[in-house]
């Protein structure tokens, strides 16, 4: 089980670079580029074939930072596994609406199974995970609105909403 290891940064913007991670670009909008950062075990080669989490962070759509999953990241690194934070477009910083949040963690998901060989990840054994806002697009009611749950086996929900509060995604 994963404990928050970090305080949630929910109003900087995400990083450039974040020290010891690998940063690809999986996604270009206009003068956007959107990243992922991937923690790779000590010692890893893009020849293996590991496991990976990629953590979306929450902030409602508004807002928020690759920061907050970078400790969990870490910690899984360390114990064999590929980690990534994705940075993904929100209404704060780019003036966009939840629909093309979801799109965004969709395309960094396909991403990540298309080209699992530069990190050496398997691509079917990739889990998703994320704060709030990282996790309705994943989970429950919205499953179905979601094509890209149907490359994942396993989710990582960290704070999930009740059901009774969680929000259904329209299609798009």
């Amino acid at each position: 089980l994963l404990t928050p290891m970090n305080a949630e940064k929910k109003s900087k913007p995400s990083s450039k670079s974040i020290t010891g991670a690998k940063t690809h670009t999986y996604k270009k909008v206009g003068d956007v580029e959107l990243k992922l950062y991937l923690f790779e075990p000590e010692g890893h080669k893009s020849e293996d074939s590991r496991p990976a989490a990629v953590f979306f962070f929450g902030g409602g759509w508004n807002g928020g930072s690759t920061g907050q999953f970078e400790a969990h990241s870490r910690y899984l690194a360390s114990r064999g596994m590929i980690a990534a934070v994705v940075d993904y477009r929100v209404k704060s910083r780019h003036k966009t609406t939840p629909f093309v949040c979801v799109k965004d963690g969709k395309s960094a998901v396909r991403w990540l199974r298309r080209n699992a060989k530069i990190p050496g990840i398997d691509p079917n054994r990739i889990a998703a995970g994320g704060g709030p806002a990282g996790c309705p697009e994943y989970t429950s009611e919205a499953a179905d609105d979601c094509p890209f749950l149907l490359f994942l086996l396993s989710l990582i929900l960290i704070h999930p909403r009740p059901r009774h509060h969680r929000q259904t995604m329209p299609r798009s």
